[in-house]
């Protein structure tokens, strides 16, 4: 017998053990017995190891109070699974009038996408709320292969809410995976813009690991397990009622503009919304508008309380 040492470099740190195995005496010379135990010491006849990503709990976005400002909800993910599609029916085709019943802006290179994938391959086309879902009178399933996976996604209390501020959650771009130098895969749920981008770390947290011996058609046994870190919430001074306010004062307002509430006793921004003039450009925080009259209130006063009078 012999004493072998593995490691396995995974994601989240080795995993090192050590196995027996045994030598037989032959006439060719010393042979090793293919057993599973070799593997690992529990691994059975007719199991494979098998590795799974254990997904952190993301941060939620809370505002003044403590209130939910963002956090996980429920939503339909619509796209087209390829191993639903009749024979003979054409993917591009399908991807396509998913893509005009969803409103996308360029049904043809959605088709172009889904003809792109793998044979079973599912290919998302949006994430719905499920309080808006469906999006069309006209029936999902009358759409060769389209389907509408239920799942959740962190989301403020509204789409429009304070959403060129806090940003959104959505399947990391090619630029987000080559930046992160691997640590954020294809697929992976990460922030895209807003805040949610730039305290990406903080939300995000670390994903776990799990190793498990599966066997076709019975249960999996979990021989290797590294747990999640949960992402931190992320604490800001906005106030829901305020902010929705602010968001209905400017909705009607064609120009561009913007409206930041600040309270003067503590310098807390208890709103920032932005208009709809310049199409979801965060106006509130990011636009450099000149000040204007803004300052002749407080010069006035500085000029009442130094003795001037009024006339």
């Amino acid at each position: 017998t012999v004493t072998l040492q593995w490691t396995w470099d995974l994601d989240s740190g080795p995993w090192a053990y050590e196995t027996t195995a045994l030598l037989v005496d032959e006439d060719a010379g010393w042979r090793a017995v293919p057993e599973p135990a070799v593997i690992h010491a529990d691994l059975r006849a007719g199991e494979r190891l098998a590795r799974s990503v254990v997904p952190p709990h993301r941060g939620d976005v809370l505002g003044a109070g403590g209130r939910l400002l963002v956090t996980e909800r429920d939503v339909y993910r619509v796209g087209i699974d390829k191993g639903r599609l009749p024979e003979g029916a054409d993917p591009a085709a399908a991807g396509a009038q998913l893509a005009a019943w969803a409103g996308l802006e360029d049904p043809p290179a959605f088709g172009a996408r889904v003809a792109a994938g793998g044979a079973r391959q599912f290919v998302e086309a949006i994430v719905v709320r499920a309080e808006e879902f469906p999006l069309s009178s006209e029936p999902l399933e009358a759409i060769p292969g389209a389907v509408a996976l239920s799942g959740r996604r962190p989301l403020a209390p509204t789409a429009g809410f304070a959403r060129p501020l806090l940003g959104r959650v959505g399947e990391a771009t090619a630029e987000i995976v080559e930046e992160s130098g691997g640590a954020v895969r294809p697929g992976a749920l990460t922030g895209l813009s807003g805040l949610q981008r730039r305290y990406e770390q903080r939300l995000a947290g670390t994903a776990g690991e799990r190793i498990e011996a599966r066997a076709d058609g019975g249960s999996a046994r979990v021989l290797h397990e590294v747990a999640a870190r949960d992402g931190e919430p992320l604490h800001l001074t906005l106030d829901l009622g305020l902010q929705t306010l602010a968001e209905d004062v400017l909705a009607d307002v064609g120009p561009a503009s913007a409206l930041v509430a600040v309270r003067a006793s503590t310098g807390e921004v208890v709103a920032a919304a932005s208009g709809p003039g310049l199409l979801g450009q965060n106006t509130a925080t990011e636009a450099l508008p000149v000040p204007g009259s803004t300052f002749k209130v407080a010069t006035a006063l500085a000029l009442l309380r130094a003795g001037l009078e009024p006339d």
